[in-house]
């Protein structure tokens, strides 16, 4: 197939401009690849420039350390200096340490004082008690012990009887610090005098049979 000649003046010129962009591309990235090494390359000397001075500031630091190691005793003044500091921090640690004794011993006093204060209640209210009790007599005790079986539904006169006449005579006795003899009931007397007198009880069984 023939191409017109009109065709190929413009594949020509396409060509001839796609190779001069790519020209200007190339020529481009050259000038930044020797702009990069250039700005490497002054980096570079200047890294060196600051290794060398601080290798002379640190040779010049280690010098002056030589000479103060040579100027200056086995004892250093600094710590001779430094001890007032030292005593003000012992003596702060101090105190802070007496100010937080201080504060627990007074927690604890103020404790002691409330569990003092209610013993105290407590044994005086205890000793009331007591003496209220020894107070009460015999004559006052009865009506007590009389309306608290009275209160009670099933009252037997016997065993009031018997109580009254045995357990407030103790008591009595106990208050006035006299001894007093026993009183006995009328029954328990009668089961006494049997067991006394045998032979009586025996002798009326022989007279009924008779």
């Amino acid at each position: 197939m023939l191409l017109e000649p009109g065709f190929k003046g413009k594949s020509s010129v396409y060509k001839w401009q796609a190779s001069a962009s790519v020209c200007t591309l190339g020529r481009r990235l050259h000038e930044q690849e020797e702009d990069f090494a250039g700005k490497a390359a002054s980096y570079q000397r200047e890294i060196g420039h600051l290794q060398s001075q601080l290798k002379d500031r640190q040779e010049q630091l280690h010098g002056a350390l030589q000479q103060k190691r040579r100027v200056t005793p086995s004892h250093p003044l600094p710590l001779v200096s430094s001890l007032p500091s030292l005593f003000w921090l012992a003596g702060h640690e101090n105190e802070s340490k007496s100010k937080h004794n201080r504060s627990i011993e007074r927690v604890v006093e103020g404790e002691l004082e409330v569990v003092w204060e209610a013993t105290t209640r407590e044994s005086q209210r205890l000793r009331e008690v007591a003496l209220r009790t020894s107070s009460l007599s015999a004559a006052t005790m009865a009506p007590v012990l009389r309306n608290t079986f009275s209160q009670s539904p099933a009252r037997i006169p016997s065993v009031e009887d018997h109580f009254f006449s045995t357990i407030l005579p103790l008591f009595s006795t106990t208050q006035n610090g006299l001894p007093r003899p026993l009183h006995r009931s009328p029954m328990f007397e009668s089961d006494s005098d049997q067991h006394q007198n045998p032979e009586s009880s025996d002798e009326n069984e022989k007279s009924r049979q008779d």
